[in-house]
């Protein structure tokens, strides 16, 4: 059951980034969660919702952007688990150029008493020019 949840999670905050659904994302995160990504650190959930999902969204350098979530694997331990998302990104750029590749995106949760919630992400990619 728990495994089960974990991989709904991370498939929703996948939606959550491909349709820009603060929802979805805000839902399955911890307050204080914290977010390494693009060389910058999120230290909660205010600082990654703006700095990171909303400004992300509306950089006019990207016109449309897809996180596929190919491969989900689960570790738990107690009420800790990681999620490893390994799938791929692409995102068409102002002028219409298409850059692609491998995407990875880790996840650490906390089972709390509303559910299991991310704590902590980090993703990193390989995304270059489609030729």
């Amino acid at each position: 059951m728990d495994e089960q949840e974990i991989i709904e999670i991370v498939k929703e905050v996948a939606q959550g980034w491909n349709t820009q659904d603060l929802h979805l994302w805000e839902k399955n995160c911890n307050p204080e969660i914290l977010v390494f990504e693009g060389g910058r650190v999120n230290r909660g959930w205010e600082d990654f919702r703006d700095n990171n999902l909303k400004s992300g969204w509306s950089r006019r350098v990207i016109s449309k952007y897809h996180w596929d979530t190919d491969t989900i694997d689960i570790y738990l331990e107690g009420s800790l688990a990681r999620a490893v998302s390994i799938g791929s990104y692409w995102f068409l750029n102002a002028e219409g150029k298409k850059f692609s590749g491998p995407y990875i995106e880790s996840f650490l949760l906390r089972k709390q008493d509303s559910g299991w919630k991310i704590i902590q992400m980090h993703g990193s990619g390989d995304i270059k020019p489609v030729e």
